[in-house]
């Protein structure tokens, strides 16, 4: 339950390894502001609850569900076939969000508001980004390659970019009537993909 940390800023790794019927829950912070960890790696098959801030240099998650209900400062890669990444609402990831398991795969969940400062899928697309949430906002400060990103419905919620001519590659999918708001207002953006499709 304590926190684990370093005393030098890239050293120190953290393996989580188990089975989807058991779920380790990391309750306390990894690493801290200027001593972060070298790598958070989560194993194939295994669920991982980070509740406290996450500093890493790489984090890597496998085909299992990894949530984080604090922010997380590092670069975080999907490693495996169908690994799940799910935010609690107010979360910030400071860093990229790839995925390099070499194909368009990968599901990230965000279940409110979100910040992504970094690339997003730039070795790989992220397949499939659900919005969960009604009146939220998800921040992309970088450029996206997601092959769909699903507002599911929820009304009020927008994707906002944060930062000047960036692009969004892939699909921007609706999921209901009147569902998904796109914020260009502040920074223009290039989207790719077809943009409110209902599936």
């Amino acid at each position: 339950t304590g926190a684990l940390t370093t005393t030098t800023n890239n050293t120190g790794t953290l393996a989580i390894t188990g089975g989807t019927s058991n779920t380790a829950t990391i309750a306390s912070s990894v690493g801290s502001s200027g001593n972060a960890l070298s790598s958070v790696t989560v194993a194939d098959s295994t669920k991982a609850v980070f509740s406290s801030a996450v500093y890493a240099n790489a984090l890597t998650v496998g085909s299992g569900t990894t949530t984080f209900n604090a922010n997380v400062t590092g670069a975080l890669s999907i490693g495996s076939t169908g690994g799940i990444v799910a935010f609690a609402d107010g979360v910030t990831l400071t860093g990229a969000l790839n995925n390099t398991s070499g194909g368009a795969t990968g599901t990230i969940n965000a279940s409110g508001a979100l910040t992504v400062t970094g690339a997003i899928g730039a070795s790989n697309a992220i397949s499939t980004f659900n919005v969960k949430a009604n009146n939220k906002v998800i921040t992309f400060n970088d450029n996206a390659s997601i092959t769909s990103f699903n507002f599911g419905g929820n009304a009020g919620s927008s994707l906002l970019f944060g930062g000047a001519n960036k692009t969004f590659t892939g699909a921007i999918v609706a999921g209901g009537s009147n569902a998904g708001i796109i914020d260009a207002s502040t920074n223009s953006a290039t989207i790719t993909g077809d943009i409110g499709a209902s599936g």
